[in-house]
């Protein structure tokens, strides 16, 4: 039977102790909800809000309407009418015999002149026109963009933007952004090959390190690894751990066996994903029903399209038919009882991609 722990919801198979944050599971009381999450989640307050909305929408076109039909109103009003008479311009009065003889003797000084510059004014248009042709108009467009002091504001502004969204892209596309993480059982010569090429070598008694050309290589050496199961992707959050558990329960002690990972991406920079990688190692002991239980733990720095790799110590033995019964229930399990593993010709090798 699965059951998930009320703490962080991790799912297992029923144990009192979680696997992954080792809360006791039946001792475990959530904390009391605030008053704050407790108004947040009462009906009452959602009604109450929904009514409160409603009502302040329902005022506002009110008041909206009221103000649209005394605007109406003023504007039908007669005084607006003898108010807009007297604001019209007052027209020049009607010429007299004296005036309009006085206007006519001024105006024939100045009449040759008029029709001079007219000529001259008239003839100017043609002779651009014919001289120019299509350069007049890029002149004039010229002078309209000339006119428009913002327009070169706003053209860098939007060069600027482009610019910026351009970096933040490039940024983007070579931060890591998803792990891949595959359990599989590699030939001997790979997993030394791995280890003689790798760097910043794991310690604390497993071997492992960093692939700058992980992906490459995994493609490259396909024949010579079998995944022991279909392979797990996680998005990258910063300071999310990454729990993943390859195993079965042990009814004869209650407890889980298998391999327990967690990985925690802590940072991003130019080098790649910094990621702190605990591995729990839980097996039973050969000589009793008790579970013998390594830890390992190692910091990886990765970048995209490389990963970490970790080469798991496990027992290189014939197993009992109850062990071998035990540990048919998890596909990873299974390495222990392979020839192959037995005879020291392959390993258990853990891979996390930096995708």
């Amino acid at each position: 039977m699965m059951v998930s722990c009320p703490k962080c919801g991790f799912t297992q198979p029923s144990d009192r102790y979680c696997a992954s944050c080792g809360v006791d599971m039946v001792a475990y009381k959530p904390a009391a909800k605030s008053l704050t999450q407790k108004l947040v989640s009462s009906w009452v307050l959602q009604v109450i809000v929904l009514g409160v909305v409603i009502f302040a929408g329902y005022s506002w076109l009110k008041e909206r309407n009221t103000i649209e039909d005394r605007v109406a109103d003023i504007e039908d009003a007669p005084n607006v009418r003898v108010i807009e008479e007297m604001e019209r311009p007052v027209r020049d009065p009607a010429p007299t015999l004296a005036t309009t003889s006085a206007q006519s003797t001024a105006s024939s000084g100045a009449a040759d002149t008029s029709v001079s510059s007219h000529v001259s004014t008239s003839q100017a248009p043609t002779a651009s026109r014919s001289g120019s042709g299509q350069g007049s108009n890029d002149e004039g467009t010229s002078a309209d963009a000339a006119t428009q002091p913002g327009a070169r504001g706003l053209l860098r502004s939007a060069e600027n933007a482009l610019g910026e969204n351009a970096a933040t892209n490039r940024s983007d596309s070579t931060q890591v952004q998803r792990l891949r993480v595959v359990f599989a059982e590699t030939q001997r010569q790979m997993a030394a090959d791995l280890v003689a090429s790798a760097r910043n070598l794991a310690s604390y008694g497993m071997q492992g390190g960093v692939v700058t050309d992980l992906a490459n290589r995994l493609r490259a050496e396909a024949g010579s690894l079998r995944a022991l199961e279909s392979p797990s992707e996680h998005p990258v959050r910063l300071n999310q751990p990454i729990v993943v558990f390859k195993g079965a329960r042990d009814e004869a002690t209650g407890q889980n066996v298998g391999i327990s990972m967690q990985i925690v991406p802590v940072a991003h920079d130019e080098n790649g994903l910094t990621m702190q990688v605990e591995v729990l190692r839980a097996l039973r002991e050969p000589s009793s029903a008790q579970i013998a239980e390594q830890n390992f733990q190692e910091t990886f720095v990765a970048p995209k399209g490389g990963g970490a790799f970790m080469i798991i110590p496990l027992p290189r033995r014939a197993l009992t038919e109850d062990e071998a019964r035990l540990y048919s229930g998890a596909q990873v399990l299974r390495v222990l009882g392979s020839r192959a593993y037995q005879a020291n010709s392959s390993d258990l090798v853990i891979f996390i991609e930096a995708r």
